[in-house]
C-alpha cells in the first residue's frame, strides 16, 4: 500500500493542519521579527531567514485560539511561484512539528468548519482528530486565486483580511 509523508502542525485542539514534507525547507526557533500593521492578526509578523523577510502564518491565531504563549516554532516552508521559481513562508506552531506517514485509508472530508475550505486541500483522520492538509498558495497567496478567475473570492479575502 502506497503512503506518503507529511509534517503534522499541533497549535491546539482545533488547531491541528498538516502540510506535505516536500514543503519543510528547515525547522527554526529564532531569528529577527518585523511587525506587519494592519494586517490580520494571524499573519502579522515576518521573520528574518536566509537575508529574506518572509511571511509568519501563525495557525492558533488562525483558528482564533488565544495561545498561552507565542509559538516558539518556525516552520519555513516553500512553494512553487505562479513565475517559476518558489515562494518561502513560515507556519508559526507551540510544539515541535512531526512526521505522520499517511495511506489512502486515512482521507477523509475535510471539516465542515467553512474556514478550512479556505486553505485545506484535502484531510486524514489521525490520532482520533480529522488533520486537514493544506495549500500553501491558499495559505499565503489568497488573493493570486480571485485576479485569476477575475471574480472577488470572499473566501480568500476573508483569509488575508
Amino acid at each position: 500500500m502506497p503512503t506518503s509523508k507529511a509534517i503534522r502542525l499541533d497549535a491546539g485542539v482545533s488547531a491541528v493542519a498538516a502540510i506535505g514534507l516536500h514543503e519543510v525547507i528547515e525547522v527554526v526557533t529564532e531569528g529577527d521579527m518585523a511587525p506587519v500593521p494592519m494586517a490580520p492578526p494571524h499573519c502579522r509578523e515576518l521573520l528574518q531567514w536566509r537575508d529574506q523577510w518572509i511571511p509568519v502564518f501563525d495557525l492558533a491565531t488562525w483558528r482564533g485560539l488565544q495561545p498561552e504563549s507565542p509559538g516558539r516554532f518556525f516552520v519555513v516552508v516553500g512553494y512553487a511561484a505562479d513565475a517559476g521559481g518558489v515562494q518561502y513562508g513560515c507556519m508559526r506552531v507551540p510544539e515541535f512539528p512531526q512526521i505522520v506517514e499517511l495511506s489512502d485509508q486515512q482521507a477523509c472530508s475535510l471539516p465542515v468548519d467553512a474556514a478550512w475550505s479556505r486553505i485545506a486541500i484535502s484531510c486524514f483522520k489521525g490520532d482520533g482528530k480529522t488533520v486537514p492538509i493544506l495549500s500553501l498558495r491558499k495559505v499565503f497567496q489568497p488573493h493570486d486565486q480571485s485576479q485569476k478567475t477575475g471574480a472577488a473570492d470572499a473566501a480568500g479575502a476573508s483569509i488575508a483580511a
